[in-house]
């Protein structure tokens, strides 16, 4: 797996700076603002809907499920899938120096 580059000056970004790009939106080198394109978006933001939202959702109104054991479980592992994905998510980014739309 490879870490983004910068369109602009092409300079290869660290873990932390991949992590901090979605927030700040600037190239830590040049400062050129940057965006995640399309395609990392869809590889990004499906996956964490379709294995943390869908399930949960599921589990809370179609099995109408309550604050119980089982759902205090299932929300300890959604939030630990979820701290795996945003691990993960800098290696999954490609970057863009336009603005596209979201999917």
């Amino acid at each position: 797996m490879k870490l983004p580059t910068c369109t602009n000056c092409d300079h290869a970004l660290t873990y932390t700076e991949a992590l901090k790009v979605p927030i700040t939106r600037r190239c830590p080198d040049c400062g050129e603002r940057q965006y995640a394109t399309r395609e990392s978006n869809v590889k990004t933001v499906v996956p964490v809907l379709l294995l943390i939202g869908l399930p949960m959702v599921l589990l809370r109104f179609v099995l109408d499920m309550t604050v119980t054991g089982e759902f205090l479980l299932y929300t300890g592992a959604a939030v630990f899938f979820f701290v795996i994905t945003v691990m993960v998510l800098p290696f999954r980014v490609t970057l863009t120096s336009k603005r596209e739309a979201l999917f």
